[in-house]
């Protein structure tokens, strides 16, 4: 209860030094445009703007280092459960020694690729299709050379139908 009234208090002093800042702001451009305020007044509202302004950022930053430490306090159970999982899974190999392994069968469609941090980092800026191996001028000449062959083969195929229709 005393940091949800904490919190809010915080939160109200925010809201407060935005509205100032922004009345500040638009008071100095209305002055400016008129060119009547004095140097000394000009002073104290750019001191009055800039002091507010950093109590903002300290305001922000204690908010906001309350959620880096649940944040730290997260990761570190997040790696005691890592630890103690893989802790589990060593003495497991090492009892079932002894013991035959058991393959387990899995259908394609549930299995799940786990890719470390350096692979998926790896695999950021590459293509999703396949790279092609030739140019298209190769391409078309293989092509071309293909299609020349397949000619050729036909018209010795047909000169071969024509002989032996001649034969008989």
């Amino acid at each position: 209860p005393a940091q949800r009234e904490e919190k809010i208090a915080r939160f109200r002093r925010a809201k407060e030094i935005r509205a100032r800042l922004e009345a500040l702001r638009s008071g100095r451009l209305s002055d400016e445009s008129d060119d009547a305020s004095e140097s000394g007044e000009d002073g104290e509202e750019a001191r009055e703007a800039w002091m507010l302004e950093l109590e903002l950022a300290a305001q922000t930053a204690l908010d906001n280092l309350g959620l880096l430490k649940q944040e730290a306090d997260l990761l570190e159970e997040r790696e005691r459960r890592t630890n103690e999982e893989d802790e589990l899974r060593r003495r497991r190999g090492e009892e079932d020694e002894g013991e035959a392994e058991v393959a387990e069968v899995v259908p394609e469609q549930l299995r799940v690729d786990r890719m470390t941090r350096d692979a998926i980092q790896r695999n950021v800026l590459r293509p999703f299709h396949n790279l092609p191996t030739m140019t298209l001028s190769e391409f078309a000449e293989r092509e071309i050379a293909e299609a020349n062959e397949r000619a050729e083969s036909q018209r010795r195929a047909e000169s071969r139908h024509r002989a032996d229709e001649e034969v008989d």
